[in-house]
């Protein structure tokens, strides 16, 4: 309900002057192993989304909605709803143009799964600054905090504040190349947790998390119709653990980037059919080294794990380590000033195809996922 009425306080203060822009988009995709692993279980799903921002002179209010909806797996369907606020002022400081903003988002999620519900609240500030005419420097900060429900017996205290800054370096040549490097750091810090467990009061912390992420970026224009990139991430990960349980192995709705140690090259070709048509592919290689992800003994035939006799999961003494390769080829057109008005339609169709090796085989697989993506643009 609070939700709702900050919604209508957003409407209700916005400017009936100002310009109002609503941009409409749904995407549609066949994945053909739909949890990436060997169990190759496929699904389609559908991700609509509902985008309206109001643009003033040095300022952008939006309210954003997104869907996810499986066709198969539909107690997995969840919601994503932002409001926020971004500030253009072009204020200046030590010859840097500032830029900053703050949002609201919740997540929903289907009554089974309500634990990964979550209210997260973010701040950011970014500033840039040409420090020679052909080089552009950029900086920035972002603040969150996100928090979980509190009704289950088994929530380890996830709610944590999570910090991270990231500067970039853009230099642009001549020759129609352009060379970028850029650096961020993030820091992860978990509230302190007081829970019953197995019958037990249990109080604490998680250890907090780190990692800093290493990006470089080589791009070439070859002709007014083709140009190219590619691309180096390093992702140190020096966290000695990751809030991880086996036993939900599935479900933890922090099990994401902070898990991982990562190499990665990129490479991209795009190329202009005609001005509204495009065609590009990507290749990516990779490597990840996972972090507390013990691999536990399974048994294809039955598709369970092997347990003890406590019936605790049995594991190998092996940690999770993977290595792969993902392509992607896309097909977009753009049309501008659809109807001879102040609108853009986008259509864009992908085709992806990832094969990934990992020392355990649960996570041994190939996947293709076919999507299509459309979207529109208005203003009023």
């Amino acid at each position: 309900m609070k939700y709702f009425k900050i919604i209508l306080i957003f409407f209700t203060v916005t400017s009936l002057q100002a310009q109002w822009i609503t941009a409409l988009s749904a995407y549609s995709a066949y994945d053909d192993n739909i949890f990436s692993s060997y169990k190759n279980q496929s699904d389609t799903y559908l991700a609509p989304r509902l985008m309206v921002s109001n643009i003033m002179e040095n300022s952008e209010w939006y309210l954003s909605n997104d869907f996810l909806q499986f066709s198969e797996n539909s107690h997995y369907n969840y919601s994503q709803h932002s409001l926020g606020i971004d500030f253009f002022p072009e204020q200046r400081f030590a010859g840097f143009v500032i830029d900053y903003g703050a949002s609201m988002s919740l997540r929903l999620n289907q009554d089974d799964y309500i634990y990964r519900n979550y209210t997260e609240l973010k701040g950011t500030a970014s500033a840039k600054k040409y420090t020679a005419a052909n080089m552009l420097t950029k900086a920035g900060i972002s603040l969150s905090s996100k928090k979980f429900p509190d009704e289950y017996d088994w929530n380890l205290g996830w709610d944590h504040k999570e910090i991270s800054l990231f500067a970039q370096h853009n230099i642009f040549f001549q020759t129609g190349t352009t060379f970028r490097a850029g650096f961020q750091g993030l820091v992860r810090n978990f509230d302190a947790y007081a829970s019953f467990i197995d019958g037990y009061y249990l109080t604490g912390e998680l250890p907090s998390l780190y990692q800093g992420i290493l990006n470089l970026r080589l791009a070439q224009s070859i002709n007014p119709q083709m140009g190219g990139y590619t691309e180096y991430l390093f992702r140190y990960n020096p966290s000695e653990s990751n809030p991880y349980e086996p036993e939900i192995m599935s479900f933890s709705p922090i099990d994401d980037y902070f898990g991982y140690g990562e190499q990665s090259w990129k490479t991209n070709l795009k190329y202009k059919i005609i001005p509204s048509l495009s065609l590009s592919t990507t290749f990516w290689i990779y490597e990840k080294s996972y972090k507390n992800r013990p691999i536990y003994e399974y048994n294809f035939e039955t598709e369970s794990f092997n347990l003890d006799e406590e019936d605790y999961y049995v594991p190998t003494g092996l940690t999770r380590d993977d290595s792969g390769y993902q392509v992607n080829v896309g097909l977009n057109y753009h049309m501008s000033h659809l109807f001879k008005k102040a609108s853009t339609l986008s259509l864009r169709l992908d085709y992806d195809l990832q094969s990934n090796q990992s020392n355990d085989d649960y996570f041994d697989y190939k996947k293709q996922t076919f999507s299509l993506q459309l979207g529109w643009n208005f203003q009023k």
